[in-house]
């Protein structure tokens, strides 16, 4: 069970998000304006923010903002919720944080879809931490390195061990993540966009791709991420062995897609990271991350072994 902070001055909708939210087994807390969503943050153990994007008083942009800014509440994962569709404030949302769009109206199914995938997301972190600060002491090392994948966990977890070493590098873990992802679901197990909409609407995404991945013919496919060390940046090539797809009207927002539940990706890892490029069927993907300014190894803290015996 999650603790979901739901911000929304809609009174008839926030009793609708709180009943879909407690027939999905999670426990929802409720404010009418982002300043006592700001509260309740301090006096709750928040798992999950549902924000409306338009509020009086503070806004809900300010809110993420806000969010992101505190170091002691930056991991929590904040889904906005809008009825107007501006791809300026997309963008915007993304640049500041944001988890997930969800353009209302929408389906109970996709919203406990998409809290679920959070939570994951937050354990899947939590997991990591006890040794990803020795992973990346010897990833800042290493010079060459591959690594195959094949799981939507294992995509993720590659996405937080190759962002870490910039610092700061939640959303372009984020970004990293959602290349790898495409990699498994459009690439090897052959998902299309059209499928993955229907899908996070009925909420059966992930118990499809777990079905996919069971098939005989794709229990050995990987997928291959290579990292090349040149110095002041890292040369990133993600590659996978899928049909391809038409990744071109993918590269920007569009309008047409915002209310989808899906198909914003890779427009959003594109505004993190410019240098991104798609080749060929779209089966390899190349962008380089910038090592200036990142943490030097000697600042990186490695925990101290355990004594024996």
């Amino acid at each position: 069970m999650a603790t979901v902070l739901v911000i929304d001055d809609e009174e008839i909708y926030v009793e609708l998000l709180k009943r879909w939210l407690q027939e999905g087994g999670h426990d929802p807390v409720c404010a009418s304006c982002c300043e006592d969503g700001w509260s309740l943050l301090h006096k709750e153990e928040v798992d999950v923010v549902l924000l409306d994007v338009r509020m009086p008083g503070m806004s809900g942009m300010e809110f993420l903002k806000r969010i992101k800014e505190d170091p002691k509440l930056q991991h929590i994962p904040v889904i906005m919720q809008t009825a107007v569709v501006s791809t300026a404030k997309i963008i915007q949302g993304i640049k500041l944080g944001v988890y997930y769009y969800l353009v209302k109206p929408f389906e109970e199914a996709l919203l406990l879809s998409i809290v679920s995938a959070a939570i994951e997301e937050i354990k899947l972190r939590a997991d990591m931490s006890e040794t990803l600060l020795q992973d990346i002491a010897a990833l800042r090392l290493m010079k060459k390195g591959r690594f195959l994948f094949r799981t939507l966990e294992e995509a993720k977890s590659l996405a937080q061990l190759i962002a870490h070493p910039l610092g700061d590098s939640t959303q372009m873990a984020t970004s990293i993540a959602e290349i790898l992802i495409n990699a498994v679901e459009h690439g090897n197990l052959g998902i299309s966009y059209e499928e993955k909409s229907r899908l996070m609407q009925e909420g059966e995404w992930h118990a499809e791709v777990a079905r996919r991945l069971d098939l005989e013919e794709n229990r050995g496919r990987y997928a291959m991420l290579s990292v090349e060390n040149r110095g002041e940046s890292l040369h990133v090539t993600i590659e996978d062995s899928g049909k391809g797809f038409g990744w071109e009207p993918f590269l920007d927002f569009s309008a047409e897609r915002m209310a989808d539940p899906n198909g914003r990706g890779i427009a959003m890892a594109r505004s993190m990271l410019p240098n991104l490029a798609y080749h060929g069927r779209g089966n390899k993907v190349t962008f380089s991350l910038s090592l200036k300014g990142a943490p030097s190894i000697e600042s990186v803290r490695v925990p101290e072994p355990s004594p024996v015996g």
